[in-house]
């Protein structure tokens, strides 16, 4: 399966989008990931030149990729709390690329030996890193939460092995490799981050995507495994920092009352889910 793009290179703002070209660059199926958001992304990237990008909450990390392979910024720094994803991304962006490379070209994907590696526990980047691409594609809508299950019929009836493209994975994670110089992952709470970042002199560009707020009720089954944040709390931080600001959000009461609350500009925007089901995010800009 190759890349897809649909862009020119220059002048830098005028990309073309269609939908169904859009570029896929993470090894992930992210469950809530970004790559909808292609067309907003750039616009927000290209209103000035900043050097660097902030993504808390980076997860499958669209934003960052996004915004350093088409050439919006220079750096680009993951903020992500979950080991599993830090220690994915950490491997891609090292000399251990190749060893992760040769992991899943050497990986025979059943439904045994999917079982049987998610069941080990691993204590080296590269072991944590197969064992969370292995997940993100053997389960359901991509879903690394604990309990989440397997695939069975998968796409046309094929079972588990129906999403797994180990050439398609190799090719993106050794064309990812070639920036590694351009990234930097951090393992840490994005609310800690914050402040951090709040004593930062030079402007960066800060993309933030945080869990949705109704995955915190009860009953409502978690898309990650640290699904729990005080959305209060990270509004009240992000209306300190005089950091430009990109943020999407669940469209809910709650958040349109409490961007109101803290002066964010609020836009509601057409998406669809990885099933494509349509449905409505908010963007929030600092006004």
């Amino acid at each position: 399966m190759p890349f897809t793009y649909a862009k020119i290179r220059r002048p830098r703002r005028a990309y073309i989008h269609v939908p169904e070209l859009i570029p896929y660059y993470s090894p992930l199926r992210y469950p809530g990931g970004k790559s909808w958001l292609a067309p907003e992304l750039r616009e927000w990237l290209a209103r000035d030149s900043r050097a660097e990008l902030v993504e808390l909450f980076a997860g499958g990390a669209y934003a960052s990729l996004l915004a350093v392979l088409e050439g919006y910024v220079h750096r680009a720094i993951l903020v992500e709390i979950d080991p599993a994803i830090c220690a994915l991304w950490r491997t891609v962006f090292s000399a251990d690329a190749r060893k992760l490379c040769s992991r899943i070209r050497g990986f025979r994907f059943t439904e045994e030996s999917v079982e049987e590696l998610l069941d080990k526990k691993f204590r080296t980047d590269v072991g944590l890193a197969f064992q969370t691409i292995v997940k993100n594609r053997a389960r359901r809508g991509g879903i690394l939460a604990d309990g989440a299950g397997i695939l069975r019929t998968g796409e046309r009836n094929k079972g588990v092995s129906s999403r797994w493209y180990p050439q398609t994975l190799i090719d993106r994670i050794k064309r990812l490799n070639e920036y590694a110089n351009n990234f930097k992952v951090i393992e840490e709470d994005a609310l800690e981050y914050l402040t951090l970042l709040h004593r930062r002199r030079h402007p960066v560009k800060l993309f933030v995507d945080p869990p949705y707020t109704k995955l915190s009720e009860p009953g409502v089954k978690p898309l990650y495994r640290f699904n729990y944040i005080n959305h209060a709390k990270l509004f009240g931080k992000l209306h300190q920092t005089s950091h430009d600001i990109l943020i999407t959000y669940d469209d809910s009461d709650f958040v349109r009352k409490k961007a109101t609350q803290h002066e964010f500009n609020i836009k509601r925007i057409l998406m669809r889910t990885a099933h494509s089901v349509k449905k409505h995010e908010l963007l929030l800009t600092r006004r």
